[in-house]
């Protein structure tokens, strides 16, 4: 999960800005910040206990703890339950202490972004939820790295 932040947080940025004629796309950046955060909570669940409450959670339990990962957050209910599962988490406190400071941006976005109309997002607005994610993915990855997390060979 925490490559997929590290790759929606680079994209994010890099649709901020135009290049080689292409037109920035501020909507499309503030879909990719928002799911980069979201990616970013899910990597800071601890394993075995996101395995086990997945287990609780459904009839059919994910095959894993990353197949866990995957579903959560990619809808309004789901996040919320990503909310407690990190609430819950013994570990998870660690990493989430550096999400607590939230921008009032951070509040707007919902996983259902995705449809917005074109021209919906502002770049100044945009901006400040890219800047926020990139700060709190580079925050995470540092602790994750400090408490030997890191185990995705992308990294």
């Amino acid at each position: 999960m925490l490559s997929a932040a590290l790759r929606h947080t680079r994209d994010a940025r890099t649709l901020l800005v135009e290049r080689g004629g292409c037109v920035a796309s501020p909507d499309q950046s503030w879909h990719l910040a928002g799911f980069g955060l979201e990616c970013l909570r899910k990597a800071c669940l601890f394993e075995r206990w996101a395995d086990r409450e997945s287990q609780a959670r459904s009839k059919k339990a994910p095959k894993d703890a990353a197949d866990l990962r995957m579903a959560l957050g990619h809808t309004l209910e789901e996040t919320d339950l990503l909310d407690l599962f990190l609430s819950l988490d013994a570990h998870a406190w660690r990493y989430r202490l550096q999400l607590n400071e939230t921008a009032d941006v951070v509040g707007e976005w919902h996983p259902e972004a995705r449809y917005a109309r074109t021209g919906t997002h502002q770049e100044p607005k945009v901006r400040r939820l890219v800047d926020f994610v990139e700060k709190n993915v580079e925050v995470v990855t540092a602790l994750l790295w400090a408490d030997g997390r890191l185990l995705d060979p992308e990294i």
